[in-house]
């Protein structure tokens, strides 16, 4: 699913950088107690190779909390990390330039944005389901 993004993007010429939460984030917005029970996903953490490592800092735990679990319980927190996680790649004059061409309206981007967003949800229902 990210490496169809990615590619989607890189289609568009727009760069895709992944953003996790950092365990400061999780504290933070105080996600500690959402952990993943789902078997196929602990089986797979049991087999990463930075498990030991992992457990060695989490008091001899496993767990994975997902970025979008910042989205379902304080979407303004969720916007914000990702604002920020752009803001040092935003470039004004090729802003300006690109918002002058026609091609390029707000509009489109927008359409394209939310293409490639219902890709991306309809792709995860999939897995879900």
């Amino acid at each position: 699913m990210v490496r169809n993004l990615e590619r989607d993007l890189k289609k568009l010429d727009i760069g895709f950088e992944h953003v996790a939460i950092t365990k400061e984030q999780i504290a933070q917005y105080g996600l500690e107690d959402l952990t993943n029970p789902d078997p196929t996903i602990i089986a797979k953490l049991r087999r990463d190779p930075n498990a030991n490592s992992f457990r060695a800092q989490n008091n001899g735990k496993l767990l994975q909390i997902e970025v979008d679990a910042l989205n379902a319980l304080r979407p303004g927190d969720f916007v914000t990390l990702l604002e920020g996680s752009i803001d040092h790649y935003f470039v004004q004059n090729i802003y300006d330039e690109v918002m002058a061409d026609p091609q390029y309206s707000s509009t489109s981007i927008r359409r394209l944005v939310r293409k490639s967003i219902k890709k991306f949800s309809d792709y995860e229902k999939g897995l879900q389901g």
